[in-house]
């Protein structure tokens, strides 16, 4: 487990976010371009949004977690625990086999799915609590 430096910002253009969008890199920054919305969707009434921040890390899975202050993302193999909404990578951890994650929407607490099994965690430290854990419960 590694503790992380304050990530630093990535420039994020003015233009206001459409109800479904992704992400593009425009000359401005980080925009959200529209994008058609799934078959099916319903969308809430259009209110003003506009991106604040943008952080340097990729990431292939997130999960929101402890109330909307932390979220889980998953990576090339890494697992980095981000203080919300400034997307700060407080910890990132690597264990063998990382698969995937998930999260407790209203917990301080994750799993770290592996080929072997899980991991249960406490965040932000993303500490096990659970080792050893091969062959674990369905997440």
């Amino acid at each position: 487990m590694r503790r992380g430096a304050p990530s630093p910002m990535l420039r994020v253009g003015p233009a206001a976010v459409p109800a479904c969008g992704r992400v593009a890199v425009t000359s401005r920054g980080l925009e959200i371009e529209p994008i058609a919305a799934p078959a099916g969707a319903t969308l809430a009434a259009p209110t003003l949004r506009r991106l604040v921040y943008g952080a340097p890390f990729p990431a292939d899975q997130a999960v929101i977690v402890a109330r909307g202050t932390l979220a889980v993302t998953l990576a090339s193999s890494v697992a980095r625990s981000v203080r919300l909404p400034k997307l700060e990578v407080a910890f990132d951890r690597r264990p063998p086999g990382l698969t995937r994650v998930a999260g407790a929407a209203l917990a301080n607490a994750a799993a770290l799915v592996r080929d072997d099994g899980w991991s249960a965690v406490v965040l932000p430290s993303l500490g096990n609590i659970g080792e050893g854990d091969g062959g674990g419960g369905q997440v």
